[in-house]
């Protein structure tokens, strides 16, 4: 009679674990896998760069370096893009655009469960060769 009692605390105790993981952003370095776009930072950033349209003043933007955050949900949907240090609005409109372009990501894990996980990165604006 003990044992199905053990097994249904032991159940319900994962359930209410899932539960609160399913509503947590983890940082990067909370989790075992990181969210990964497919192809990796290479093709994310080429993805950026085709996707990324120049205000007509570009000239004064060269150099500069913007700071940007997203969550990749447990979905890998890039989600909550938010410039987090910039100078130029017209850039950071820009970048916000292109990422809402961003094709689904594989999600990050933590003990294989797929979680949502706050990414931070930053594009640095050079001329184009």
């Amino acid at each position: 009679m003990i044992k199905p009692v053990v097994i249904a605390l032991f159940l319900l105790s994962g359930y209410q674990s899932k539960t609160i993981q399913d509503d947590q952003v983890y940082d990067m370095t909370e989790v075992d896998h990181p969210p990964e776009f497919i192809g990796g930072k290479t093709k994310f950033y080429a993805f950026l760069f085709n996707n990324f349209v120049s205000p007509k003043d570009e000239d004064s933007y060269m150099g500069s370096i913007i700071y940007l955050s997203f969550i990749i949900d447990k979905n890998g949907k890039l989600i909550n893009a938010k410039i987090k240090k910039s100078t130029h609005p017209k850039i950071e409109a820009a970048i916000l655009k292109a990422l809402k372009k961003s094709p689904k990501w594989k999600p990050g894990l933590n003990n294989g469960i797929a979680v949502s996980v706050k990414y931070s990165t930053f594009v640095r604006l050079e001329p184009s060769p």
